[in-house]
């Protein structure tokens, strides 16, 4: 089956360029007012609308190009299935004819029908998209400066353009077969063990080299290296969600807000500092309850919660808690390992209107 994994990054994907597209047609045709930050930094106000019109074209081209790709995986995944589905088909034939055994028929018919499952979800929802033109039917529009949707994207690309279509069904087994009986089957197999050759003990030599190799790759990778991530995503409604990828061999410790961690700890931090409009005289923000709420097991609000190696844990930011002293201003979110090294900076506009924009910045 179609993993939620594939399916989050096909959808998010698709729903950011028609966020973008609409965003940068409604800036370029000013029926939208445009924010300073909807312009790259250092841009004079002058040069709004050449790049309002660019960011217009060049959403259009990446959306036009996704939607080909969609169209090309929807082909793809559909011929799978109808592959798989004639393979099915021939499988008592296959067996009939002394080709592969029963168990072995059983074992191959599992697999094919988990790929026509698979291949059938992907081709249904690369169809539903192809469908869509508006985010509104995705969840909505993700709402951001518009310089920040290419740098969204590269988070969400997709592994490839239409994933390789396979050969169509009737260029597998369209050459006849002579039937063979099975006793002439079995006396035409080779003896167990072969001798080998000079060339086959090399090649068999250089396949346990490379597969020490990989091994040897997967075991370092799995116990001595590996990194700490953050992410602060956009949401709906000024709810936030903040994610941590601890993709090192240790467990680690997160402390969102500033109560003290206690107990030896030394956490990973994450912070919220309050400066102004133009983005000087940062000062930190003490927050309430239910600003930061943990979304792992346990739930609630938290100080310091522990993420286990290889995993990740996931905060929500809710904006809306927020008592700030000012009503303008912009909030830094700034997240830094237990020895001080900056890992995340993010900078959200506010407004008298509304208690967040969404995020600026760099991480």
């Amino acid at each position: 089956m179609l993993s939620q994994v594939a399916r989050d990054l096909l959808e998010r994907r698709y729903r950011l360029l028609l966020s973008w597209r609409d965003k940068a047609a409604a800036l370029r045709d000013r029926t939208r007012s445009s924010r300073e930050f909807d312009l790259p930094p250092g841009m004079p106000p002058e040069g709004a609308d050449e790049w309002f019109d660019a960011q217009s074209a060049a959403s259009a081209a990446a959306l036009a190009e996704m939607r080909a790709s969609l169209a090309n995986r929807r082909e793809a995944a559909q011929d799978r299935v109808r592959v798989a589905v004639y393979r099915q088909k021939r499988l008592p034939d296959r067996v009939a004819e002394g080709k592969i055994g029963a168990a072995e028929a059983n074992n191959e018919n599992r697999a094919l029908s988990a790929e026509i499952e698979e291949q059938g979800a992907l081709a249904n929802l690369c169809n539903q998209l192809l469908g869509t033109d508006s985010p509104a039917e995705l969840g909505g529009r993700i709402d951001l400066p518009l310089p920040r949707y290419e740098k969204e994207l590269n988070r969400f690309a997709l592994p490839g353009k239409d994933g390789g279509a396979p050969p169509h069904p009737e260029k597998i087994y369209d050459t006849p077969r002579e039937k063979v009986p099975p006793a002439a089957l079995r006396g035409r197999r080779p003896p167990r063990f072969p001798a080998l050759t000079r060339t086959d003990r090399r090649t068999l030599l250089l396949a346990v080299v490379a597969t020490l190799c990989v091994a040897g790759f997967a075991a370092h990778r799995m116990f001595f290296s590996g990194e700490v991530r953050f992410d602060l995503l956009a949401g709906p409604g000024g709810v936030w969600r903040l994610v941590c990828d601890n993709d090192s061999p240790r467990e680690i410790f997160v402390q969102c807000g500033q109560a003290p961690a206690g107990g030896g700890v030394r956490p990973h931090t994450v912070t919220l500092e309050l400066g102004a409009e133009d983005g000087s005289g940062f000062t930190l923000f003490t927050v309430p309850e239910r600003v930061w709420v943990w979304r792992g097991p346990g739930g609630g609000e938290g100080t310091v919660r522990a993420v286990p190696a290889r995993m990740k844990g996931e905060w929500t930011l809710n904006l809306n808690h927020l008592s700030p002293p000012e009503a303008r201003g912009v909030l830094r979110v700034r997240a830094a390992t237990p020895t001080g090294r900056l890992l995340l900076e993010e900078t959200i506009p506010l407004s008298p209107s509304a208690p967040a924009e969404p995020p600026t910045g760099k991480n």
